[in-house]
């Protein structure tokens, strides 16, 4: 947990590895809970 908690301080840094396997933009976890809460309903 130590290690996750770091996170918050110093997230994680942003790279273009979603756009290069994807050719899409990424989403934002907000999006991606919104359009998949139903599942864990």
């Amino acid at each position: 947990m130590e290690s996750w908690q770091e996170f918050i301080d110093k997230p994680e840094p942003v790279t273009s590895s979603v756009r290069m396997l994807t050719g899409r933009d990424p989403r934002s976890f907000e999006s991606w809970v919104l359009d998949h809460a139903h599942e864990f309903r």
